[in-house]
Protein backbone atom coordinates (compact mmCIF):
# COMPACT_ATOMS: atom_id res chain seq x y z
CA UNK A 1 0.00 0.00 0.00
CA UNK A 2 1.50 3.23 -0.72
CA UNK A 3 2.43 5.45 1.54
CA UNK A 4 1.06 8.48 0.89
CA UNK A 5 -0.29 12.13 3.68
CA UNK A 6 -2.35 14.17 1.87
CA UNK A 7 -0.98 16.97 4.09
CA UNK A 8 -2.88 18.99 2.29
CA UNK A 9 -4.42 21.65 1.23
CA UNK A 10 -2.23 23.52 3.38
CA UNK A 11 0.23 26.24 2.45
CA UNK A 12 3.10 27.61 4.40
CA UNK A 13 4.03 31.20 4.70
CA UNK A 14 7.46 31.94 6.21
CA UNK A 15 10.10 34.49 6.24
CA UNK A 16 12.27 31.68 3.64
CA UNK A 17 9.33 29.85 1.93
CA UNK A 18 11.45 28.10 -0.31
CA UNK A 19 14.07 27.26 2.50
CA UNK A 20 11.61 25.67 4.06
CA UNK A 21 9.79 23.81 1.23
CA UNK A 22 13.75 22.18 0.67
CA UNK A 23 14.04 21.00 4.33
CA UNK A 24 10.34 19.79 4.69
CA UNK A 25 10.46 18.00 1.17
CA UNK A 26 13.72 16.23 2.09
CA UNK A 27 13.06 15.33 5.75
CA UNK A 28 9.43 13.33 4.39
CA UNK A 29 11.01 11.82 1.60
CA UNK A 30 13.47 9.98 4.26
CA UNK A 31 10.08 8.93 5.76
CA UNK A 32 8.76 7.56 2.14
CA UNK A 33 5.76 9.86 2.42
CA UNK A 34 4.37 12.59 0.19
CA UNK A 35 2.61 16.35 0.48
CA UNK A 36 0.86 17.50 -1.68
CA UNK A 37 0.63 21.56 -1.08
CA UNK A 38 -2.41 23.17 -2.24
CA UNK A 39 -3.95 26.27 -2.67
CA UNK A 40 -7.50 27.82 -1.41
CA UNK A 41 -9.76 30.63 -1.65
CA UNK A 42 -10.89 29.91 1.43
CA UNK A 43 -10.72 31.92 4.96
CA UNK A 44 -12.32 29.61 6.98
CA UNK A 45 -10.46 27.28 8.82
CA UNK A 46 -13.67 25.23 9.46
CA UNK A 47 -14.52 24.99 6.19
CA UNK A 48 -15.93 21.52 5.03
CA UNK A 49 -16.61 21.76 1.14
CA UNK A 50 -14.12 19.55 -1.39
CA UNK A 51 -11.10 21.40 -2.11
CA UNK A 52 -11.13 23.52 0.59
CA UNK A 53 -8.82 23.64 3.49
CA UNK A 54 -8.25 21.15 6.50
CA UNK A 55 -9.21 22.59 10.04
CA UNK A 56 -6.35 23.28 12.45
CA UNK A 57 -6.94 19.84 14.41
CA UNK A 58 -7.07 18.10 11.25
CA UNK A 59 -3.64 19.42 10.40
CA UNK A 60 -1.92 18.73 13.02
CA UNK A 61 -2.90 15.09 13.22
CA UNK A 62 -1.60 15.05 9.22
CA UNK A 63 1.76 16.60 10.61
CA UNK A 64 2.64 13.70 13.13
CA UNK A 65 4.60 12.22 10.79
CA UNK A 66 7.21 15.08 10.30
CA UNK A 67 6.60 16.08 13.58
CA UNK A 68 10.47 16.49 14.44
CA UNK A 69 10.83 18.62 11.28
CA UNK A 70 8.52 20.82 12.34
CA UNK A 71 8.91 21.74 15.67
CA UNK A 72 12.73 22.73 15.04
CA UNK A 73 11.26 24.84 12.64
CA UNK A 74 8.82 26.86 14.72
CA UNK A 75 11.36 27.16 17.44
CA UNK A 76 12.84 29.37 14.43
CA UNK A 77 9.45 31.43 13.52
CA UNK A 78 8.49 29.51 10.75
CA UNK A 79 4.78 29.46 11.08
CA UNK A 80 2.25 27.51 9.00
CA UNK A 81 -1.03 28.40 7.28
CA UNK A 82 -3.97 26.21 5.88
CA UNK A 83 -5.31 29.11 4.14
CA UNK A 84 -3.72 31.92 2.35
CA UNK A 85 -3.74 35.21 4.40
CA UNK A 86 -4.29 38.27 2.46
CA UNK A 87 -2.83 40.73 5.04
CA UNK A 88 0.81 40.43 5.72
CA UNK A 89 0.29 41.38 9.20
CA UNK A 90 -1.84 38.39 9.88
CA UNK A 91 1.33 35.95 9.31
CA UNK A 92 3.54 38.52 10.69
CA UNK A 93 1.07 38.01 13.99
CA UNK A 94 1.02 34.06 13.39
CA UNK A 95 5.13 34.11 12.79
CA UNK A 96 5.15 35.67 16.61
CA UNK A 97 2.62 32.97 17.32
CA UNK A 98 4.35 30.68 16.68
CA UNK A 99 7.74 31.48 18.50
CA UNK A 100 5.66 31.54 21.44
CA UNK A 101 4.42 28.09 21.08
CA UNK A 102 7.96 26.60 21.60
CA UNK A 103 7.88 28.32 25.11
CA UNK A 104 4.64 26.76 26.06
CA UNK A 105 5.68 23.31 25.12
CA UNK A 106 9.30 23.77 26.55
CA UNK A 107 8.44 25.47 29.72
CA UNK A 108 4.55 25.26 30.53
CA UNK A 109 5.43 24.94 34.57
CA UNK A 110 2.83 21.49 35.46
CA UNK A 111 1.89 22.34 38.83
CA UNK A 112 0.85 25.78 38.34
CA UNK A 113 -1.22 24.77 35.35
CA UNK A 114 -2.74 21.97 38.04
CA UNK A 115 -3.37 24.72 40.33
CA UNK A 116 -4.81 27.26 37.56
CA UNK A 117 -7.12 24.63 36.31
CA UNK A 118 -8.62 23.72 39.79
CA UNK A 119 -9.10 27.35 40.60
CA UNK A 120 -11.17 27.89 37.06
CA UNK A 121 -13.42 24.57 37.48
CA UNK A 122 -14.43 26.21 41.14
CA UNK A 123 -15.02 29.62 39.44
CA UNK A 124 -16.75 27.98 36.79
CA UNK A 125 -19.26 26.36 39.11
CA UNK A 126 -19.60 29.50 41.30
CA UNK A 127 -20.90 31.70 38.04
CA UNK A 128 -22.67 28.39 36.97
CA UNK A 129 -21.04 28.73 33.40
CA UNK A 130 -19.12 26.71 31.15
CA UNK A 131 -15.11 26.26 32.38
CA UNK A 132 -14.06 27.90 29.45
CA UNK A 133 -15.85 30.69 29.40
CA UNK A 134 -13.93 31.89 32.51
CA UNK A 135 -10.73 30.45 30.82
CA UNK A 136 -10.10 28.39 28.03
CA UNK A 137 -7.07 25.35 28.73
CA UNK A 138 -4.57 27.48 26.36
CA UNK A 139 -5.35 30.82 28.39
CA UNK A 140 -3.83 28.98 31.33
CA UNK A 141 -1.25 27.02 29.83
CA UNK A 142 -0.01 30.52 28.44
CA UNK A 143 -0.76 31.81 31.92
CA UNK A 144 1.35 28.71 33.67
CA UNK A 145 4.30 29.07 31.33
CA UNK A 146 4.64 32.69 31.52
CA UNK A 147 3.61 33.40 35.11
CA UNK A 148 2.93 36.72 35.27
CA UNK A 149 3.99 38.80 38.18
CA UNK A 150 2.72 42.04 38.17
CA UNK A 151 -0.66 43.13 36.85
CA UNK A 152 1.56 44.84 33.70
CA UNK A 153 2.67 41.75 33.06
CA UNK A 154 -1.09 39.91 32.95
CA UNK A 155 -2.73 42.18 30.97
CA UNK A 156 0.38 41.50 28.42
CA UNK A 157 -0.86 37.72 28.76
CA UNK A 158 -3.07 36.28 26.05
CA UNK A 159 -6.54 35.87 26.80
CA UNK A 160 -6.56 38.95 29.41
CA UNK A 161 -8.22 42.09 29.04
CA UNK A 162 -9.43 44.68 31.12
CA UNK A 163 -12.93 42.98 31.83
CA UNK A 164 -11.07 39.52 33.08
CA UNK A 165 -8.10 41.26 34.76
CA UNK A 166 -10.80 43.36 36.94
CA UNK A 167 -12.35 40.30 37.34
CA UNK A 168 -9.81 37.93 38.21
CA UNK A 169 -6.49 39.22 38.49
CA UNK A 170 -5.85 39.10 42.20
CA UNK A 171 -6.43 35.71 42.39
CA UNK A 172 -4.59 34.62 39.52
CA UNK A 173 -1.46 36.79 40.47
CA UNK A 174 -1.94 34.69 43.91
CA UNK A 175 -1.63 31.46 42.13
CA UNK A 176 1.35 32.91 39.65
CA UNK A 177 3.76 34.21 41.86
CA UNK A 178 3.78 31.00 43.98
CA UNK A 179 5.79 29.65 41.14
CA UNK A 180 8.80 30.94 39.31
CA UNK A 181 9.32 30.91 35.40
CA UNK A 182 11.53 28.36 34.13
CA UNK A 183 13.44 30.92 31.12
CA UNK A 184 14.83 33.71 31.74
CA UNK A 185 14.47 35.84 28.67
CA UNK A 186 12.84 38.90 29.76
CA UNK A 187 9.06 38.43 29.71
CA UNK A 188 7.83 42.51 28.57
CA UNK A 189 10.49 41.42 25.65
CA UNK A 190 8.09 38.46 24.85
CA UNK A 191 4.60 39.56 25.59
CA UNK A 192 3.38 42.72 23.83
CA UNK A 193 4.63 40.70 20.15
CA UNK A 194 2.33 37.63 21.19
CA UNK A 195 -0.32 40.42 22.13
CA UNK A 196 -1.06 42.03 18.81
CA UNK A 197 -3.82 44.22 17.55
CA UNK A 198 -5.00 43.23 14.35
CA UNK A 199 -8.42 46.02 14.45
CA UNK A 200 -10.63 43.11 14.64
CA UNK A 201 -12.79 44.87 16.54
CA UNK A 202 -12.79 47.76 14.37
CA UNK A 203 -15.00 46.55 11.96
CA UNK A 204 -17.74 45.88 14.49
CA UNK A 205 -17.76 49.96 15.53
CA UNK A 206 -20.45 50.87 13.22
CA UNK A 207 -22.57 48.57 15.11
CA UNK A 208 -22.13 49.97 18.07
CA UNK A 209 -24.87 50.78 19.91
CA UNK A 210 -24.76 54.22 22.66
CA UNK A 211 -23.22 52.97 25.70
CA UNK A 212 -24.53 53.59 29.52
CA UNK A 213 -21.37 54.08 31.88
CA UNK A 214 -20.95 51.12 34.04
CA UNK A 215 -20.57 52.98 37.69
CA UNK A 216 -20.38 49.52 39.25
CA UNK A 217 -19.69 46.63 36.92
CA UNK A 218 -19.43 44.14 39.89
CA UNK A 219 -23.03 44.79 40.81
CA UNK A 220 -24.28 45.02 37.48
CA UNK A 221 -22.61 41.41 36.67
CA UNK A 222 -24.03 39.78 39.73
CA UNK A 223 -27.61 41.02 38.50
CA UNK A 224 -27.38 39.88 34.94
CA UNK A 225 -26.20 36.72 37.07
CA UNK A 226 -29.35 36.45 38.78
CA UNK A 227 -32.04 36.80 35.96
CA UNK A 228 -30.19 34.54 34.01
CA UNK A 229 -30.46 31.64 37.11
CA UNK A 230 -34.11 33.07 37.94
CA UNK A 231 -35.92 34.46 35.15
CA UNK A 232 -37.54 37.22 36.87
CA UNK A 233 -37.18 40.92 35.59
CA UNK A 234 -36.05 40.08 32.47
CA UNK A 235 -37.65 43.39 30.84
CA UNK A 236 -34.16 44.65 32.18
CA UNK A 237 -32.20 42.54 30.58
CA UNK A 238 -32.80 45.22 27.36
CA UNK A 239 -30.69 48.29 29.06
CA UNK A 240 -28.13 45.93 30.71
CA UNK A 241 -27.68 45.10 27.14
CA UNK A 242 -26.18 48.53 26.84
CA UNK A 243 -23.59 48.93 29.94
CA UNK A 244 -20.14 49.70 29.06
CA UNK A 245 -18.92 46.33 30.33
CA UNK A 246 -18.16 43.75 28.20
CA UNK A 247 -18.31 41.08 30.93
CA UNK A 248 -21.88 42.41 31.86
CA UNK A 249 -22.80 42.64 28.04
CA UNK A 250 -21.75 38.84 27.70
CA UNK A 251 -23.63 37.61 30.59
CA UNK A 252 -26.67 39.40 29.00
CA UNK A 253 -26.32 36.90 26.11
CA UNK A 254 -25.71 34.46 28.18
CA UNK A 255 -28.69 35.22 29.96
CA UNK A 256 -30.73 34.74 26.87
CA UNK A 257 -29.53 31.90 25.73
CA UNK A 258 -30.52 29.93 28.92
CA UNK A 259 -33.90 32.03 28.71
CA UNK A 260 -34.96 30.99 25.23
CA UNK A 261 -37.26 33.67 25.54
CA UNK A 262 -37.90 34.93 21.90
CA UNK A 263 -38.86 38.65 23.20
CA UNK A 264 -35.80 38.91 25.20
CA UNK A 265 -33.72 37.60 22.22
CA UNK A 266 -35.07 40.55 20.04
CA UNK A 267 -34.80 43.05 22.42
CA UNK A 268 -30.40 42.38 22.82
CA UNK A 269 -30.20 41.98 18.63
CA UNK A 270 -28.06 44.17 18.70
CA UNK A 271 -25.47 42.25 20.47
CA UNK A 272 -25.18 40.33 17.57
CA UNK A 273 -22.54 42.55 16.28
CA UNK A 274 -20.81 43.39 20.05
CA UNK A 275 -17.42 43.84 18.99
CA UNK A 276 -16.45 41.04 22.06
CA UNK A 277 -16.49 37.46 19.97
CA UNK A 278 -17.90 36.00 23.48
CA UNK A 279 -20.39 37.93 23.62
CA UNK A 280 -21.72 37.23 19.79
CA UNK A 281 -21.16 33.64 20.34
CA UNK A 282 -23.31 34.16 23.36
CA UNK A 283 -25.62 35.59 21.15
CA UNK A 284 -25.75 32.99 18.44
CA UNK A 285 -26.31 30.24 20.65
CA UNK A 286 -29.51 32.44 22.42
CA UNK A 287 -31.07 32.40 18.51
CA UNK A 288 -30.41 29.09 18.18
CA UNK A 289 -32.11 28.10 21.86
CA UNK A 290 -35.25 30.94 21.21
CA UNK A 291 -36.06 29.56 18.16
CA UNK A 292 -35.06 32.77 15.75
CA UNK A 293 -33.43 31.35 13.15
CA UNK A 294 -35.61 32.24 10.59
CA UNK A 295 -36.12 35.55 11.89
CA UNK A 296 -33.00 36.42 12.31
CA UNK A 297 -31.57 34.90 9.35
CA UNK A 298 -30.42 38.52 7.25
CA UNK A 299 -28.64 39.51 10.60
CA UNK A 300 -26.44 36.17 11.03
CA UNK A 301 -26.09 36.41 7.09
CA UNK A 302 -24.68 39.76 7.61
CA UNK A 303 -22.57 38.76 10.55
CA UNK A 304 -21.36 36.01 8.78
CA UNK A 305 -19.23 38.35 6.18
CA UNK A 306 -17.22 40.33 8.90
CA UNK A 307 -16.69 37.92 11.49
CA UNK A 308 -13.52 36.98 12.24
CA UNK A 309 -13.96 34.38 14.41
CA UNK A 310 -14.37 30.47 13.32
CA UNK A 311 -16.32 29.14 16.33
CA UNK A 312 -18.37 31.96 15.93
CA UNK A 313 -18.38 31.45 11.85
CA UNK A 314 -19.44 27.87 12.51
CA UNK A 315 -22.68 28.61 14.16
CA UNK A 316 -23.50 31.49 11.66
CA UNK A 317 -23.18 28.63 9.12
CA UNK A 318 -25.62 26.33 11.29
CA UNK A 319 -27.96 29.03 11.85
CA UNK A 320 -27.87 29.57 8.28
CA UNK A 321 -28.18 25.69 7.51
CA UNK A 322 -31.67 24.88 9.32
Amino acid sequence: MEKQVRAAEMLYHLTKPNQFVQIALSRVNELEYEIRVEYSNSRDFSAVETGDVFTLSDLHEAMNVYRDCYVALLRKGYCYWGLIPRDRNEWERTAEKNRLLYFIEEYCHLKALKELREWRDEQADKEGVRHSAVFSDRNLRTLATFLPQNREELMNCPGIGEAKQTLYGSELLTICRRYKRKFSTPLPSILPKYKYKDGEEERFRPFRVKRIPAKNSSALREKVLRIGETGRDVQELSILSKIDDRETRRRVASAANKLRNPEVTRSIRHLLFDEGPQVRQFMLRAIISSDLREEMADDVRLLLEIEPKSYNRALCKRILAQ
